[in-house]
């Protein structure tokens, strides 16, 4: 089970081909006991639907769909399920992928996979860096729009108490064991005649170049951006000689050493999307002013994404435009209505567009650049 979707998963899902590839979508909740198994239980059988309307014998559909049975019989898969899920198969091989978030229901049968709906948990160029800041505790995380865990980082301190193990302070401070969370280390943490409070301003200076030396080192010069959370005090001092270039200007402003990694990553995000969605930005500009090269075609847009040309693509992340590409022919049908064997013509521009390295944001249709079905910025 997949549980973090990157481009290069991405094109080998693209990747796969065959007569009937089977694509569906559902909403999880570990917590909803039976509910998910019942709802998978009925997409089943509209795929099952599907499969016999293209001609598929009763006896191969039930071999076609014995994979995705075994899955929805599985409770171990059930109670690990994110909140949405994805199961594929083709040729009666299944791989699932487990989504941080929800999902609308879909089946689709075609001749590929239909990847839309992954476009928004793309983990790549979206990756950003939390550094937790407190005398007693030091955590850095890696986190996405969805996503957060935390690195395993040896070279950073894991608190002041780490950095100042050496100095004679028995008379003020008794060490005790204090494990690390998350990383798997014991080291000491300082309690006694005021804690923290007790160290001098050397002292957390020296803290916190030793912090900046190991954040060097684990990160270097990651591109994605840095969020520093911590009482202001500290972050103002971290920040003033920190050389990290992708600092952001605001912090996650309070003590960190009881708020989980997802609640720094909720609160992180919103200082962070503005600066990830710049390309965004500056695409859609592109379209609605017509600087650069653009379709607002399904039929163009298709046939430049499968040429390589499509350098940006919008598409509405919850709408299909159904019909047929053949690329010998270079001829694409769009359908008003979804046909046996249709493929979702968004779906295939936006694979294509990843394929050939271009960018896709798969958005809401209200988002949608001057309200188009779809929309490239293209190369030539």
């Amino acid at each position: 089970m997949l549980d973090i979707v990157t481009g290069e998963e991405l094109r080998l899902l693209a990747a796969a081909e065959s007569q009937f590839c089977v694509s569906i979508y559902l909403p999880t909740d570990p917590t909803m006991d039976d509910q998910g198994s019942i709802r998978l239980k009925n997409l089943l059988r509209r795929t099952a639907e599907e499969l016999a309307a293209l001609g598929v014998r009763s006896p191969d559909i039930d071999k076609a769909l014995a994979g995705a049975e075994t899955i929805r019989a599985d409770g171990h898969w059930w109670a690990n399920v994110g909140r949405g899920a994805a199961l594929f198969g083709c040729d009666g091989d299944w791989r699932t992928v487990r989504l941080p978030g929800t999902v609308s229901e879909l089946v689709v049968v075609a001749d590929h996979l239909h990847l839309k709906p992954l476009l928004p948990f793309l983990a790549d160029g979206t990756d950003f860096h939390i550094l937790a800041l407190s005398e007693n505790q030091v955590r850095l995380l890696r986190a996405n729009r969805y996503t957060v865990s935390e690195v395993d980082a040896e070279e950073i301190p894991a608190n002041a108490a780490e950095v100042l193990q050496y100095d004679d302070r028995e008379s003020q401070l008794h060490s005790h064991g204090a494990d690390r969370v998350g990383s798997g280390r014991v080291v000491s943490g300082f309690h006694g005649h005021g804690g923290a409070t007790d160290f001098s301003e050397t002292d957390r200076m020296r803290f916190l170049h030793a912090i900046e030396a190991g954040l060097h080192q684990t990160i270097g010069d990651t591109p994605g951006p840095l969020v520093l959370a911590g009482v202001t005090d500290l972050v103002a001092r971290f920040r003033g000689l920190t050389k990290q270039r992708n600092l952001v200007d605001e912090a996650i402003v309070g003590n960190p050493d009881k708020a989980s990694p997802q609640k720094l990553q909720e609160r992180a995000w919103p200082l962070v999307e503005p600066r990830l969605s710049g390309a965004r930005k500056e695409a859609a500009q592109a379209v609605a002013t017509g600087s650069k090269p653009m379709s607002v075609s399904v039929a163009e847009t298709v046939l430049a994404a499968a040429d390589g040309r499509v350098a940006e693509l919008f598409v509405p992340i919850a709408v299909q435009n159904w019909g047929l590409f053949d690329p010998a022919n270079r001829q694409v049908t769009e359908h008003e209505q979804r046909q046996p064997g249709d493929r979702d013509l968004l779906d295939l521009a936006a694979v294509e567009t990843v394929a050939h390295g271009g960018s896709v944001f798969a958005v809401d249709e209200s988002e949608m650049p001057d309200g188009t079905a779809i929309a490239a910025v293209l190369r030539y």
